[in-house]
C-alpha cells in the first residue's frame, strides 16, 4: 500500500480470493502503509482493490517469476493505481 492512505478501508483480492481487508494509514516519510504476501504463482491473474466499500480497480497481469504490486490511492480523483515491478520497493 503506497501513497496517500488515511484510515481508509482497503480490500485486496487476487483471483477473487481476499488477501487484504483492513484499513489502512501511509507512513507520509516512507509512502508505506503495509504490505502482503502470496504465494508466487506463474500465470495470468486478477487484482480488483477496493477502497472504502466505492472505488474499485481491477487488472488482470501475468506473474512470471517473483512480482510486487504498489497500490496507490489518489484521494481527489478518488482512483487507484497500480505498478508492477521484478524487484522489490525501495523506501527510504
Amino acid at each position: 500500500m503506497q501513497d496517500s492512505f488515511n484510515q481508509d478501508n482497503v480490500q485486496v483480492l487476487i483471483d477473487n480470493q481476499p488477501l487484504l481487508n483492513s484499513k489502512v494509514t501511509t507512513n507520509n516519510v516512507l509512502s508505506l502503509g503495509g504490505s502482503v504476501a502470496t504465494a508466487n504463482t506463474e500465470g495470468s491473474h486478477t487484482i480488483k482493490v477496493i477502497v472504502n466499500d466505492s472505488i474499485v480497480s481491477t487488472e488482470t497481469f501475468t506473474q512470471k517469476s517473483d512480482l510486487y504490486i504498489g497500490v496507490k490511492f489518489n484521494r481527489d480523483a478518488k482512483t487507484v493505481s497500480l505498478v508492477y515491478s521484478p524487484n522489490p520497493f525501495t523506501y527510504h
